[in-house]
């Protein structure tokens, strides 16, 4: 387990208590889950090009764990990050980014379900996104049934107030997420290095309704999204029923765990991935399924745990 301190900033009402310096811990599973649960969407559900680019989504994905120190006090990268290519650090701060992005949006702002705009728009879950450079990353979904929206960026080298304005501003486009006003529009700029690190977490006011966008999305089609993948690897690879601190779970062994984990070791156990019965059998009843949910080491709050 490591511990990373967020900076939280300008939140109101509800959430103004997220404006302070503490942190967040985490743990090696919770890290692998969030990049899980962020790159495996249903192949059949996207184009022809969806199945080979969520593989190396998830392979890729996955084995970014073992550039990240996890021993210590404090989240920090392996000693070894800065001998690596630009293109290199460039793909790997964009993986660190995306899941510390899903945990702060967990941790800090509860939002269990968080999923990838880009995603949502390809399946057509999600209608009324402007185009590419214009959208944020990712739509959040809480217990409460109030919709957030965040855009994710992850650097190595530090960041300035230019790279907060620009994501600052990419959140806060969208007005309206069902004709209602979203609950947070964050921007999650998270910053690792191999000595100090942080996330800053920054709520922006959103765009006056008039010039923001609006979108629409079908709460039953989200859930839905957001678990085929898990369901579609459950399914193809057959699943056998495990109890889970207190819980039922349909696990399965991640494909090719070699792939996803490059440096495993001798006699370490392969990765499993599990979700909660009752979810696979109906995605759209997540939010009852995970009231009494006990969360921990990679268990999420979503129902859908990573482990050994």
């Amino acid at each position: 387990m490591a511990r990373i301190v967020v900076d939280g900033r300008n939140f109101q009402g509800d959430y103004s208590c997220l404006n302070r310096i503490d942190g967040i811990e985490i743990t090696r599973q919770d890290f692998r889950r969030a990049i899980f649960t962020l790159g495996s969407p249903d192949e059949e559900t996207l184009n022809s090009r969806g199945r080979r680019r969520n593989l190396l989504r998830r392979s890729v994905g996955l084995g970014v764990s073992e550039f990240l120190l996890w021993e210590g006090p404090d989240l920090r990268l392996a000693e070894d990050f800065p001998f690596l290519e630009p293109t290199e650090k460039a793909g790997l701060s964009f993986w660190i980014g995306s899941a510390l992005t899903k945990l702060v949006a967990e941790m800090k702002l509860g939002i269990p379900w968080l999923a990838d705009v880009k995603l949502l728009i390809e399946t057509g879950v999600l209608r009324g996104a402007a185009t590419s450079k214009e959208r944020p990353d990712y739509a959040g979904h809480d217990s409460a049934k109030r919709w957030h929206i965040i855009e994710s960026k992850g650097r190595s080298s530090g960041f300035d107030e230019g790279l907060v304005a620009k994501a600052k501003g990419q959140a806060e486009r969208v007005s309206h997420c069902n004709q209602e006003k979203p609950a947070t529009t964050s921007a999650c700029v998270v910053s690792l290095s191999t000595g100090h690190s942080q996330i800053l977490l920054d709520d922006p006011e959103p765009e006056e309704a008039e010039a923001g966008q609006r979108w629409t999305i079908e709460p039953a089609a989200f859930f839905r999204h957001y678990y085929s993948g898990v369901r579609r690897c459950l399914r193809t690879r057959g699943a056998r029923e495990v109890e889970i601190a207190g819980s039922v779970y349909l696990c399965t062994p991640l494909e090719n765990p070699a792939c996803c984990d490059p440096l495993v070791e001798e006699g370490r156990k392969p990765l499993h991935v599990g979700l909660l019965k009752e979810i696979f059998e109906r995605p759209e009843k997540a939010p009852e399924a995970v009231r009494a949910l006990q969360v921990g080491d990679g268990i999420g709050p979503d129902g859908i745990a990573v482990f050994e």
